[in-house]
């Protein structure tokens, strides 16, 4: 967390699918830089969402709204991480990509 939840730095585990899947490696760099467009708002809303209710967030499936990966959907699920005041220090999101049946890649 960055700014007291302002923004974050992104760490990742799986950097190659992410890779291939953004064009580049997002690790390191601030999340206010790498989510834009209305795949961003939708994923800051549910950052928002963990901060204001300090509890896990599922984002049920859906388009991932990013043109040239249409045939894909997407849910995640937020979680609040704490410190030892009970604060919120990080925000793991555990993303679950879904192809669809009549795509070609499946």
């Amino acid at each position: 967390m960055l700014d007291g939840g302002d923004d974050f730095e992104v760490r990742l585990a799986g950097t190659r699918f992410v890779s291939d899947f953004l064009g580049n490696d997002p690790t390191g760099a601030k999340l206010s830089h790498v989510l834009d467009g209305e795949f961003g708002k939708r994923s800051w809303h549910v950052v928002r969402e963990v901060m204001r209710t300090k509890g896990p967030v599922l984002n049920q499936p859906g388009r991932t709204r990013l043109k040239t990966k249409d045939y894909l959907l997407l849910e995640t699920v937020n979680w609040p991480l704490v410190d030892e005041a009970g604060r919120i220090a990080k925000i793991a999101s555990f993303y679950d990509f879904v192809f669809e049946k009549n795509s070609a890649l499946v």
